[in-house]
């Protein structure tokens, strides 16, 4: 997400926030009543939360990977220079090449 210059949107953060919540609160649920029924629902209804958001994030990502026009539509790869990072930096040995041609011959006496 940093190299592409994804942002989380408010709305991601809030619900992010609700799923915390929940997971603290089934947690303090647990440790503080002795209703194993009551306990199981809130720890249910924090992991449903939960999954559900990290499959809307997941799918948020994957399209903004595949209609970025840095990446063509391909994931990134780990150690990899972006494709269009890539096309943009020319070769060593052509920079070699341009810079001997234009460089003058001076003829020592």
């Amino acid at each position: 997400m940093q190299r592409l210059n994804i942002k989380t949107d408010p709305c991601d953060e809030y619900i992010i926030c609700c799923s915390n919540v929940m997971m603290v609160l089934s947690c303090c649920i647990r440790c503080f009543t002795d209703n194993d029924r009551l306990a199981n629902c809130c720890q249910y209804t924090a992991d449903l939360l939960f999954c559900t958001t990290l499959a809307c994030m997941q799918t948020q990502v994957n399209y903004e990977i595949k209609n970025n026009k840095l990446t063509q539509g391909e994931w990134p790869q780990l150690g990899k220079p972006l494709p269009i990072m890539e096309a943009a930096k020319p070769d060593a040995e052509e920079g070699k090449k341009e810079d001997e041609a234009e460089a003058p011959q001076v003829e020592m006496q």
